[in-house]
This record gives C-alpha cells, structure tokens and sequence, in this order.
C-alpha cells in the first residue's frame, strides 16, 4: 500500500469519522501474476447477512467501500471469468477509525498445489470442474500481515449476477429503484450510482429503472451464468 493511496483516501474521509463509520479501501491482484483484477466484486456484511456495502474494482484494482460502521465484518472479495466465480473470504475484517486498507489476492487459476518446490517447480492438475478447492487467497492489512480465516472457493455458476451502474448526463444517480420485469427482486444504486442483483437465472430480461415520477422500462438485456455489466444513461433514453 502506498503512501500515495493512502493520502487519496484520507482525503475522501471526513476528519474523526462520522458515527463511528470509515473507509475500506484496497486493491485486488492475481495470486499468481501480481496482475491488478478489474470487475472483482468486494462486499462487506454480516455472518449471512446482506451486504451493507458492494462495489467493484475498477481499472488498477482498486475498491473503496464507504461508510462502513466499525467493527468485524465479512470481506467477500469474487472474480468472476465467463461462468466460474473465485471468491476470496475473510470472515474477520475489524474495522476501526476512518481509514482501513487491505489488500485481496485471489488464485483466479482452477488448480491446487500438490508437491514441493524442492528441487522440481511445483506440479499442478486441473480441476477446473471442482468446488471447494482448498487453495487460499490471501488478504493482507495495511502493515503487510496476513488476516486469519481467510477461506477461498472456486466454483462454476449457473446463475448470474448483474452489476451496474446508473448516470444521467454524466452524474451517478443515487436511490434508483431498478428491478427486472417479472421478478420480485429489486434494488437501490447506491451513493455511486452502482446496484447490484444475484442468482438470475439466465435469459431474456426488461430491465426498469425508477427515479421519482421518470420511469425507464424499455432496456431489454440478456443474463448469462457468472457476472454481467450493464451502464444506463437515464439521458440517451426517452
């Protein structure tokens, strides 16, 4: 973690906190290359509670979850490549003051170690077609220590998760209700504009968007299993 990054985000945070709330803020890599992940979904929440807070990655793998009340908190950091998902999990995240980095390293490669490094390189099978493979990511705090109880799943999904982000002319709207023609599920953006829906089953979808008394209803999208992006702009459409 730089000192650079982490001057950016003291800027963002209010002096002294607020309510008790801060900033979690890291960066997601490849376990293996060191490469930054793009598109990751971090999310904070409760031993099987919902998020309280969800964003993604952005180019330089880098995620900011805002307000989050101090605490222990659930890290669910998952990348997504077509339908498989790798998820890194770290059940004990304590949260304090206005400023928590951590760094996210995930294994986005399906194989598991099964030898040494002594003499020969470490040999590897495929197991592509296998959940619960116990190879670990890591997730690192800002003095460079591993957090314990870190757990890594790697899995194929047959169902899709549907992340996106609503604009208008330029600016990010926040409390849109967006749902999906047909379905109960529904969901805020958040103060960035983003939102978030889980376990779509794949297929043909009309997605609505609700802000005050302006309704958009004719945004027809198609859902595949693993993650899928979507950018609305409430001003190109009438």
């Amino acid at each position: 973690m730089t000192l650079r990054l982490l001057f950016l985000f003291s800027l963002l945070a209010p002096s002294g906190g607020v309510c008790g709330q801060a900033l979690l803020f890291g960066r997601v890599i490849d376990l293996d290359t060191g490469v930054a992940l793009e598109g990751a979904l971090a999310t904070v929440h409760a031993p099987g509670a919902p998020p309280i807070a969800r964003t993604r990655t952005d180019a330089a793998g880098r995620f900011l979850l805002r307000a989050v009340p101090a605490g222990t908190w659930v890290l669910d950091v998952a990348f997504f490549r077509g339908p498989v998902r790798f998820r890194v999990r770290a059940p004990a995240v304590p949260v304090a003051g206005t400023l928590t980095p951590l760094d996210v390293a995930v294994p986005t490669t399906p194989r598991e170690w099964l030898g040494t490094p002594n003499p020969s390189p470490f040999r590897t099978k495929d197991l592509s077609d296998i959940t619960g493979i116990p190879r670990e990511g890591r997730v690192v705090d800002a003095r460079g220590r591993p957090l314990p109880g870190v757990r890594t799943v790697i899995e194929t999904r047959t169902v899709g998760t549907l992340a996106g982000v609503v604009w208008r002319t330029g600016v990010r709207v926040e409390g849109a209700v967006v749902s999906l023609d047909g379905l109960p599920t529904r969901t805020l953006t958040d103060a960035v504009g983003a939102f978030f829906l889980d376990d779509l089953a794949p297929g043909s979808y009309r997605l609505r968007v609700t802000t005050g008394s302006d309704t958009r209803q004719t945004i027809p999208l198609d859902v595949e299993a693993g993650l899928n992006t979507l950018s609305i702009d409430l001003a190109a459409r009438r």
